[in-house]
């Protein structure tokens, strides 16, 4: 071996010192940092005269200290011969990152630890990448809980007028009396009115789910549309006892939509309003002009929206399971879902805002007025591929 040769630990120790990417930590048996080489300095933020001697525990996160967690990795190193682990550590200026590495026991000639010494990658890159293929396995969960939903939800709400049809059709086999008979197409076409509804449900919820979507656009007095809208819709109000109000401004407002995606995205919101506010409650509609679009609120004194639905109040299949007796929810979870994508087909928004259980609801469905730049997009989106 010739003078210059150099020996394994002398190489190891070369490279620890030198490496960009890996902190090598001496500690001593009481848990104190006595050497701060490699990459320890970029990655704590600490300078070598400013990490030694202190605590090991100063790298580790306050939820992590106050568990233990940080004698524990001693421990088991000094059990076992080193320790594994993943965890999130924190740097001098309070930020995290996600660290890897090992504790290794430094032993004398009899097998006693004389100290450790940790060896750290920053992993914060393969921890995102983790946590977003996490978020995105939940919400592919999450979604195919809510399609299962769905179809159980489905089978039994069109099974439902099964029954009265049925009753019906008995009654025609005990008597064919004219009273009989009216009572009985009185039965049939309520329950054809049902599955009538059911039947769109699907139907919207397969065109949301192809994207098949498309505009017929013109010109539509937003005034006129909302009368259409909450006269469709006062009876369902006044057979559940409530007050349903339209309070409508002096001069027109006007805005570029499809007459026919309009009516559906109100009745959606006023059917959703209706069915979640107990007999006696009131719903009031709206509409007024917010800069280049036309907001229009339809707010009830309902049982209210949790919290934690909020964010996904519009997503397709999604319904707030209540306990209300006789607001306990009908339907596919689909209604809500088709006002926010006709609302972005319009280039416009809707949004939802409620104080909490049995404190109401109000929906902002707000659509650009006609002319304005938002409103010009979304006729040239509609507008058919080639046409002038």
């Amino acid at each position: 071996m010739t003078g210059t040769s150099r020996t394994d630990a002398d190489v190891l120790l070369t490279v620890f010192t030198q490496s960009h990417d890996y902190a090598v930590i001496r500690i001593d048996v009481d848990g104190r940092i006595e050497g701060w080489l490699g990459a320890a300095a970029r990655m704590f933020g600490y300078a070598a005269d400013e990490a030694i001697g202190r605590d090991f525990s100063s790298l580790f996160v306050e939820e992590d200290v106050r568990l233990g967690l940080d004698r524990q990795e001693i421990a088991v190193a000094t059990a076992s011969g080193r320790s594994e682990d993943d965890r999130w550590h924190i740097r001098k200026d309070g930020s995290r990152f996600w660290g890897s590495g090992v504790l290794q026991a430094v032993l004398d000639n009899d097998g006693s630890p004389v100290g450790y010494c940790k060896i750290l990658r920053d992993r914060s890159d393969w921890r995102t990448r983790t946590k977003t293929l996490e978020n995105e396995v939940e919400q592919l969960s999450a979604d195919l809980r809510r399609r299962t939903e769905f179809i159980v939800s489905m089978i039994h709400e069109l099974r439902n007028p099964l029954a009265p049809i049925s009753a019906a059709i008995h009654l025609l086999d005990v008597s064919r009396e004219p009273a009989v008979i009216e009572k009985v197409g009185e039965v049939l076409k309520r329950q054809m009115g049902v599955l009538t509804r059911h039947l769109d449900d699907l139907y919207q919820a397969s065109q949301a789910a192809v994207a098949t979507m498309s505009l017929k656009l013109e010109p539509v007095v937003v005034n006129a549309a909302l009368a259409a809208a909450v006269n469709d819709e006062r009876q369902a109000a006044l057979d559940r006892g409530l007050d349903l109000k339209l309070v409508l401004p002096a001069g027109e407002i006007v805005i570029d939509a499809d007459p026919q995606r309009l009516q559906q995205m109100m009745q959606n919101l006023l059917s959703n309003a209706i069915k979640y506010t107990p007999a006696g409650g009131r719903i009031v509609v709206s509409p007024t002009v917010e800069a280049t679009s036309v907001a229009i609120r339809v707010e009830d004194t309902g049982v209210g929206i949790a919290p934690e639905m909020l964010p996904r109040i519009f997503e397709l299949f999604t319904r707030e399971e209540q306990s209300q007796g006789d607001t306990a929810p009908s339907g596919l979870g689909v209604g809500l879902a088709m006002v926010k994508t006709f609302a972005d087909l319009h280039g416009g928004s809707v949004e939802a805002r409620s104080f909490g259980k049995n404190r109401g609801s109000v929906f902002v469905l707000r659509l650009p007025l006609r002319g304005s730049a938002a409103s010009a997009r979304a006729v040239d989106a509609a507008r058919p591929s080639g046409a002038a």
